[in-house]
């Protein structure tokens, strides 16, 4: 009799360490940033990518702090990114057939009326659609 408490003991800590674990797991990835939203795709032949963000920020959501750029073709492209003042990148950022690259993301630019806050990627030289995967610290 003895026995079976001390196995009923060991497998309900086991058990209780397991969903403690797996709680914690999902409750790190629900709160790792904001949901893909449309915005981040360009079609072949598109030349922009966006995400724009409403001002104020009721929803509280995090701005990105990069950006995983790669074609669905693996061919290679070009981005060049908007900074404040509707400035570009100087250079264009090349990135070889088959690759991807991480890029830090440019600060948001407010729109004139000050409704919202875009961040833009311009995006040129594919032949298929071009993807941004965005990255939150």
């Amino acid at each position: 009799m003895k026995r079976i408490f001390i196995i009923l003991a060991v497998v309900v800590v086991v058990l209780g360490a397991l969903v403690l674990f797996v709680g914690k797991a999902l409750a790190i990835e629900v709160n790792g940033g904001s949901r893909i939203t449309s915005g981040l795709v360009v079609a072949s032949g598109g030349e922009v990518i966006e995400m724009v963000f409403a001002v104020p920020d009721t929803l509280g959501q995090p701005r990105p702090s990069g950006f995983t750029m790669f074609s669905n073709d693996a061919t290679e492209f070009w981005i060049q990114r908007r900074f404040a003042g509707g400035l570009r990148d100087t250079v264009p950022l090349h990135i070889p057939a088959g690759r991807s690259i991480l890029i830090p993301a440019p600060d948001p630019v407010r729109d004139s009326d000050g409704a919202n806050d875009r961040i833009t990627i311009f995006v040129g030289g594919h032949t298929d659609s071009v993807y941004a995967l965005p990255w939150y610290r």
